[in-house]
């Protein structure tokens, strides 16, 4: 059980691969990224591929962690953010204090 974390271009290439894999060892069961847009596109192509009925909707990192407290809802991220600046290791070391790497 994966949340996605960006849900730019990028997230459809990740996605494209989960779906090539046989058996199928993924499904996407959160989606995380401030553009309320994006996060519906790709909820729609986690159906198509699927990845995931309804992967839940958030719009940070630190919103789903807050939700999940109990880790019922993903097991991992798949970090799908710029790597330039910070952002990309705020939510890699979120993630990581959380348990889900």
């Amino acid at each position: 059980r994966i949340a996605l974390v960006g849900c730019g271009n990028i997230a459809y290439k990740h996605l494209q691969a989960m779906a090539a894999g046989k058996p199928r060892r993924y499904e996407v069961t959160a989606l995380c990224d401030p553009c309320e847009s994006n996060r519906a596109k790709v909820q729609k192509q986690c159906q198509d591929l699927s990845l995931g009925d309804s992967p839940r909707l958030f719009a940070s990192i630190q919103e789903a962690l807050a939700a999940d407290s109990d880790a019922s809802l993903f097991d991992a991220v798949d970090i799908l953010v710029p790597s330039l600046g910070i952002l990309h290791e705020e939510v890699a070391i979120a993630a990581m204090e959380a348990g889900r790497h």
